[in-house]
């Protein structure tokens, strides 16, 4: 066959995002081609003509096979995205709001009162978006962390809440 496959890594936020993007081909040279919005894992992109040359001058296709790379801060399930988020420990026991940018918007979600580190919000339709336009879940997994300077008056009210607390 003429054809010449190579697989391709792009980060999962440009995989969603699209747009155009740079090869460079075994021979050095570089080529420009449209990473379709929504890409998945798996799915194959043709750059017509890109391929081998036969003696007669029929030229094949170059095969691009899509690979997502790891990302720190999201993971992608199918169309469902899990992202890590940070709450302080009074946002976690009171209750509150977030912004959050999985991908190309932001998005304000409501804490609940009584979160848990470990516990998992769900944010239905803001997950993945494929390239037939169908949408999944972002699952926000959450932590919850101390802040790294503690005034003395932030530490007085930790000591009334550890005294009021006694459990």
């Amino acid at each position: 066959s003429l054809d010449v496959e190579n697989i391709i890594t792009v980060s999962l936020r440009d995989a969603y995002a699209g747009g155009r993007k740079t090869i460079r081909l075994d021979d050095g040279k570089t080529v420009d081609f449209n990473l379709p919005a929504g890409v998945l894992a798996g799915e194959r992109i043709k750059l017509s003509g890109l391929g081998r040359v036969s003696a007669d001058g029929r030229k094949g296709n170059r095969i691009l096979q899509v690979e997502i790379a790891r990302d720190d801060e999201l993971d992608l399930n199918g169309l469902d995205v899990t992202m890590k988020l940070t709450i302080a420990p009074w946002t976690a026991a009171l209750g509150g709001k977030a912004d959050v940018r999985p991908f190309d918007s932001r998005i304000t979600v409501q804490i609940p009162a009584n979160s848990r580190a470990g516990q998992r919000l769900r944010v239905p339709g803001q997950g993945y978006r494929d390239r037939q336009g169908r949408r999944g879940d972002l699952y926000l997994q959450l932590t919850i962390q101390n802040p790294s300077y503690i005034s003395s008056e932030m530490r007085e009210l930790y000591r009334k809440l550890a005294d009021a607390a006694q459990f």
